[in-house]
């Protein structure tokens, strides 16, 4: 008998291992078992999102011990409080019915039954507040605009704590926002985690070589599927009438024009960067961090499928992912070859650009790899730094000619971009920096994630 979605998710959670597994592969466990796959899917992520969040509300409602209290329990109550404060729909009343019915056993039942209702008691309304730190012990931040104000403090008083408030109400690891407000500010920080706390949008970007943006549009509305063309909103932005943005596709693999390899699912950030690097038709690429491919097929589309791209990756499983991609974008400008093998035939090779899509914190992208804001540690980042660092030295030693040196990632934080290109630079002094470009996680519309390109020249 298939669950409903709140048993469902309650019981997912508990399963979950922050550690070990990611959300999506856990959540194809439960296709087709559930009531409302739909629903399913916005409360795992949503609680996922916000585990600290709903935490510090029930806690406020309650006495209670989340180390004591029972997983499954736990897991239902930061449904119901989800899904009462970021899913509208109902009356918050049926919010609670629904969710006491999930629980399963009489005492548990009247447990949830009486936590939820205290916490629809202390909710005031939703209002739109257009200052970051008005209301902030009582207030909790839904988009850009608009908040779910509590009748008592939940939340740190972000007069006195900055960080603190920011943290709690978003659920983002406290020495993470604290960099982030030193880097750029409180106001920023906290567009930044509404950035991260988005429902991400979903975009494909059209292959240039077998179609065009308009003519996906029209193929996805022919199949039912709402599609809109990327509008672009900046000058100098115009490689957005590559994308478009789809609602609630289901599985992408399943898409009208998958298989015929009109498309690919790419952030418009990640997007990006294949635009600044700008590549010529006849340029030779080497690609060292190539998986799963996706900037790499960007660059050969632009190249229209000349030239040549040289891929590889230090984690070979990974690496084979690139070559159905290839195959089925149909681009045959892509040799993926073995990690060292194609770090010891650069000075051969004589690659016109070289790009380092390094391994990072993923900062920018946590909107679309929810767990990532649990698995997060100093000591971590401290380590990946030192590998960026090495990634970048390593490739520029096999250069002793002209060429482009791109260095990215998909974090906000300076100090795995700016402050290692400072660092490479200061010892490597023939080499320069042509341009740079951050891009701070968004929640308006265009959506962005996160993410750092730039380019190195001698």
């Amino acid at each position: 008998m298939p669950l409903s979605p709140r048993q469902a998710s309650a019981k997912l959670l508990s399963e979950l291992d922050f550690s070990k597994i990611n959300v999506s592969g856990l959540l194809e466990l439960y296709s087709g078992r559930v009531t409302d796959q739909k629903l399913l899917t916005e409360l795992v992520y949503g609680v996922v999102r916000n585990t600290h969040m709903l935490d510090a509300v029930i806690e406020k409602s309650a006495s209670i011990n989340k180390n004591k209290c029972k997983a499954f329990v736990m897991n239902l109550l930061r449904g119901g409080c989800y899904e009462m404060l970021f899913c509208g729909g109902q009356p918050l009343y049926a919010t609670v019915n629904e969710t006491v019915k999930a629980a399963g056993k009489r005492r548990e039942r009247g447990f949830v039954n009486a936590v939820l209702r205290n916490i629809s008691r202390n909710i005031d309304g939703f209002v739109s507040i257009e200052e970051p730190d008005t209301f902030s012990s009582r207030r909790v931040p839904v988009d850009a605009g608009n908040s779910v104000i509590f009748k008592s403090d939940v939340f740190p008083d972000s007069h006195k704590d900055k960080a603190g408030w920011i943290s709690q109400v978003f659920s983002l690891p406290r020495f993470a926002v604290e960099g982030w407000i030193k880097d750029y500010g409180f106001d920023k920080t906290v567009s930044i985690a509404l950035g991260l706390n988005r429902r991400p949008s979903i975009y494909l970007r059209a292959n240039r070589l077998k179609t065009d943006a308009q003519s996906l549009c029209e193929l996805m509305r022919e199949r039912g599927i709402h599609a809109e063309k990327v509008t672009c909103t900046e000058e100098g932005e115009e490689w957005f009438g590559d994308f478009i943005s789809v609602v609630s596709p289901g599985r992408v693999s399943s898409l009208p024009g998958f298989d015929e390899g009109l498309f690919t699912v790419q952030d418009l950030t990640a997007g990006r960067l294949a635009h600044i690097i700008a590549p010529k038709q006849d340029d030779i690429i080497v690609d060292l961090c190539a998986a799963p491919g996706t900037k790499t097929t960007h660059l050969a589309e632009l190249m229209s499928g000349k030239g040549k791209i040289y891929a590889a990756d230090i984690n070979p499983t990974r690496a084979e992912k690139i070559i159905p991609a290839a195959q089925r974008l149909g681009l045959q400008n892509i040799e993926v070859m073995d990690y060292q093998s194609l770090l010891s035939s650069i000075p051969e090779i004589k690659p016109s650009i070289i790009l380092l899509d390094v391994p990072c914190s993923n900062t920018g992208v946590m909107a679309r790899r929810t767990e990532l804001r649990h698995r997060l540690s100093e000591k971590g980042i401290k380590s990946l730094i030192k590998t960026q660092l090495n990634i970048l030295q390593t490739a520029a030693d096999k250069l002793n000619y002209p060429c482009r040196l791109c260095y990215s990632t998909c974090s906000i934080s300076k100090m795995e971009n700016k402050r290692v290109i400072e660092q490479f630079i200061t010892k490597n002094h023939s080499w320069k920096l042509t341009c740079d470009s951050l891009t701070l996680p968004s929640c308006l519309n265009p959506d962005f994630d996160g993410g750092y390109v730039a380019l190195l020249s001698r």
